[in-house]
């Protein structure tokens, strides 16, 4: 890699690290001075100091986006290159980050929107999470808009027609228009399974068979003009500029996501470089285009789409050769081929796997072997008869479709073979830099230095030397983690729907759970224990109640996992009619230690907890202050029985409930209570050990802070 791939490096890197406002500038300006300095005498250096320092005064000097809060509607253009659900819209005043109820609209499509806003002001991320919010922070987007209706403006768009009655219509079209919002889902779980997703999305494979397709139109066409300007131009130049063009054209036509957009400005640079006659390097022409991409769109650099589009590429160049040069020169022409097919996915896997394993912690086991099967089926059959389905003339469209429909279903059976219970590596923001460092590091023993540090970082982790305590911030809901010191581990509740505290789990290193436990039914509290159900270890799972908790019980009956309804060391008050106040209450005790954890109680489960129980609800350490803080809990006569050294608030930033309630916050302060709020300073972490405690938080923007003593003083900590 040259001066101009190192350079894009540290371009990239500098947009990633880069802060908004007037530090960002001024030590982006240093770094530029200087940079430029190094290179003026030619410093080996002062290409990616200059980059660098260019990068950050980007992101420093970008102007900020309007800052809203409440609802919203106007009119739009999609400005940034979407990515799943996410885009980013101008609107009036500046640009705003748009979350669209299924996927979002193409780049540069105009629209009227309506939906609730919000400040983009360091939102919930765990520990390790990719920071969207912060890299859009950094592109000077302000807030995030929740988009509840949107309409294109003129009506909606006009899609390809493809004859009635195809089960993979929605195949044919996402392979010629990028457009998957009507592949069957039966078809995306199984491309998913066998990590051939990636041809679903308009990327260099597409890019590269409409460069083919159109360069062979383009060379029929423009060769008479060889007897004006000279066989040469025709051949090559002439043939080249078509290509590009047309290319262009398409990955435009399919919403230019950034796959599509690297894709083409590669073709773009490669062309002009054969143009001129001048040969450049595979990476310094990657990174060229990373630079124009983010140019365009700098928070693209947060984005899984940038992340895994450019490590494919990154992958197939630093890797594949290698991988070849271990093949016998004399093995047979079909045999060979294979091999250097499966070099090539290997290879793109490799190059994948920082971002899958931070963004999805899903692998495909057999994905190399699917790929050498679907990748010659698609780029020899399917995808061109997608695209004379879609774009064709007729009668010859109708036929493309029919052949279509005949591969997609032939293929979609053999791919069947290859499904394989993902593989689930799980690394957090040191691993993926280590891992992407890995990638791009000169030969030698550096290389598996760095790929082993990466490895290491991602194995399961040791016991506390004392009792761990995690309160995750999940938003408007409940989930903590506990550590015992002798490897015991309890998930007490898991926070709204989604899978962010199993991959948080897998990010710590966490790959068994002895027990789950489900304090009661509600959404806010059960609905990401079903992906931890599904995907880890579980020794047991603990419920409050059986009521509502169906889709629990399935899956634990499916995974063999046993369920106690009236576990050891956890109680309920009884006789109650309503899900909260019959919540799980149990106390985690180590070394005198003791965290008592109260799920959604109210005030007359409280009085019926603390007449029953007494002592063994008193003088506890942490209290997980009951109900999010809601008036009708945290009663004075639970405080009076708990005595708690610190409680600790679980509760969704601006929540519709306004929890905490100001008074119930007053009753801890008038006991002299530290009151931690996840809603102000993010997850909060606690160690007990036998004679002392301690308490951290973690907040995306910041990361952890220092450790804080636990003593008893007015206040909020830390």
């Amino acid at each position: 890699m040259g001066p101009l791939g190192w350079a894009s490096v540290a371009w990239v890197v500098g947009l990633a690290l880069g802060q908004p406002g007037v530090v960002g500038t001024l030590i982006g300006l240093s770094a530029a001075v200087i940079g430029a300095s190094a290179l003026a005498w030619r410093g080996r250096w002062g290409a990616v100091v200059a980059a660098l320092g260019l990068a950050l005064m980007l992101v420093g000097t970008t102007p900020p986006g309007p800052e809203w809060d409440g609802s919203v509607r106007g009119r739009g253009r999609v400005v940034g290159a979407p990515s799943g659900a996410w885009a980013d819209v101008a609107m009036r005043g500046g640009v705003v980050r748009a979350r669209f109820p299924g996927r979002a609209p193409a780049l540069a499509t105009e629209l009227v929107l309506r939906g609730d806003a919000a400040p983009v002001d360091d939102p919930p991320v765990l520990p390790g999470a990719p920071n969207v919010a912060g890299w859009a922070a950094g592109a000077g987007v302000r807030s995030m808009v929740r988009v509840r209706a949107w309409a294109t403006v003129g009506g909606a768009v006009k899609r390809v027609a493809l004859p009635d009655g195809l089960a993979h219509g929605g195949l044919l079209r996402a392979l010629a228009t990028g457009d998957r919002s009507e592949v069957a889902e039966a078809d995306v779980a199984v491309l998913r399974a066998t990590g051939t997703a990636h041809l679903l999305a308009v990327s260099g494979f597409h890019v590269g068979l409409v460069v083919l397709l159109a360069g062979l139109a383009g060379r029929a066409a423009v060769r008479p003009l060889a007897l004006l300007r000279g066989e040469g131009w025709a051949e090559d130049g002439g043939v080249t500029a078509v290509g590009v063009v047309t290319a262009a054209c398409f990955a435009m036509g399919a919403g230019a996501p950034v796959s599509a957009q690297r894709a083409v400005l590669v073709a773009g640079l490669l062309a002009l470089g054969r143009t001129l006659g001048r040969d450049a390097q595979a990476l310094d022409v990657v990174g060229a285009a990373a630079v124009l991409v983010t140019l365009w769109d700098p928070a693209a650099v947060g984005s899984a789409s940038f992340q895994l589009s450019f490590g494919a590429v990154v992958g197939i160049v630093r890797l594949t050769p290698w991988l070849q040069r271990w093949l016998p020169s004399e093995l047979p022409g079909p045999v060979r081929w294979a091999s250097q097919g499966a070099a090539v996915s290997l290879g793109a896997t490799m190059g994948t796997l920082p971002a899958a394993a931070w963004w999805f912690q899903a692998v495909a086991p057999l994905g190399v072997l699917a790929n050498l099967v679907a990748i010659p089926v698609v780029s020899v059959l399917l995808a061109p008869a997608a695209l004379v389905a879609c774009w064709g003339p007729q009668p010859l469209a109708r036929w493309g479709a029919l052949l279509g429909e005949q591969v997609a279903a032939a293929l979609l059976w053999s791919l069947h073979l290859f499904v394989a219970a993902p593989w689930t590596p799980a690394f957090g923001p040191t691993a993926v830099a280590l891992a992407w460092a890995a990638l791009l590091a000169p030969r030698g023993w550096v290389t598996p230095l760095l790929a082993l540090v990466a490895l290491a970082l991602a194995a399961p982790r040791l016991p506390p030397p004392d009792l761990r305590v995690t309160f995750l911030d999940v938003g408007q809901g409940d989930a903590a983690l506990v550590e015992y010191p002798d490897g015991r581990t309890w998930l007490v509740d898991g926070g709204p729907p989604g899978d962010a505290v199993l991959h948080w789990l897998r990010r710590e290193g966490v790959r068994s759970v002895d027990v789950v436990v489900c304090s009661h039914a509600e959404a806010d509290h059960a609905g990401g224990l079903l992906p931890v159900l599904e995907a880890l270890e579980v020794g047991e799972l603990w419920l409050g109640s059986a009521d509502s908790a169906d889709d629990l019980l399935a899956v634990a009956a499916r995974r063999g996992v046993p369920v106690r309804a009236s576990p050891t060391g956890a109680v309920q008050a009884v006789g109650r009619a309503d899900a909260n106040n019959r919540s799980l209450v149990l106390v985690a005790t180590w070394a005198g230690r003791r965290v008592l954890f109260t799920g959604d109680i109210e005030a007359p489960a409280e009085a019926e907890l603390a007449r029953s129980l007494g002592a063994a609800m008193s003088d506890v350490d942490v209290l997980k202050v009951p109900h999010h803080g809601s008036r009708t809990s945290s009663s004075e006569t639970l405080l009076a029985v708990a005595r708690p050294e610190v409680a600790v608030v679980s509760v969704g930033r601006r929540n519709r409930y306004a929890h905490p309630a100001p008074e119930v916050i007053e009753r801890y302060e008038a006991r002299a209570v530290p009151v931690v709020r996840t809603d102000q300073v993010g997850t909060v972490q606690v160690e007990l050990g036998a004679t002392s405690g301690r308490l951290r938080t973690f907040r995306a923007r910041s990361g952890w802070s220092a450790w804080t003593a636990l003593q008893r003083s007015p206040g909020v900590l830390p």
